[in-house]
């Protein structure tokens, strides 16, 4: 418990216990971790005035997060019982252990590419450079947004999605510069 400054909070939620400000208003515990790991290699022609350069390369990044977002609203689930009328679900489901709302996010993201480009001098002060890039993408996650007064849900409402894209992107330009 970290609350600091209890006369600076104010409960959104205090019609929940009837607390409003104090030390016993709701507050947020949540804990959350990524890890993200990404590299890149790329070879280059060394640009020696002649009138091709070019570029290639690869890409990869994996992320995969986590998080858990709780709100405890302290005596929530005492007030519930002895108030059942005012209330759509018992304590034990809208309040337990005075957790009066739970999300919980685990998602894996990756990232591969392929790309491209060279640039063509015919002249000078103009040139044209052609490239792209290849990607192949997914995001993957599951989502649960706990039973809870704050979700209005007397069950765990949950979710999972697994979405893939690839596709190429083309690069194209001309300059002039006189």
């Amino acid at each position: 418990d970290e609350k600091k400054n209890y006369t600076l909070f104010t409960d959104p939620y205090g019609y929940v216990t009837g607390t409003f400000t104090g030390p016993n208003v709701a507050y947020d515990y949540a804990d959350a971790n990524a890890n993200i790991k990404t590299i890149e290699g790329r070879v280059a022609s060394k640009d020696n005035g002649g009138p091709l350069n070019w570029l290639i390369g690869v890409s990869y990044m994996r992320a995969t997060k986590f998080s858990y977002d709780q709100m405890f609203a302290p005596g929530a689930n005492a007030y519930i019982t002895a108030n059942p009328g005012g209330f759509a679900f018992p304590a034990s489901v809208l309040a337990p252990n005075d957790r009066i709302y739970g999300y919980l996010s685990d998602t894996l993201n990756t990232d591969f590419g392929v790309f491209g480009e060279a640039t063509w001098k015919p002249l000078k002060g103009f040139e044209i450079t052609v490239g792209g890039r290849y990607y192949s993408t997914r995001a993957e996650g599951d989502v649960t947004n706990k039973a809870g007064f704050v979700s209005g849900s007397p069950v765990d409402l949950s979710g999972h999605t697994d979405q893939k894209d690839h596709g190429f992107t083309p690069k194209a330009s001309l300059a002039f510069r006189p």
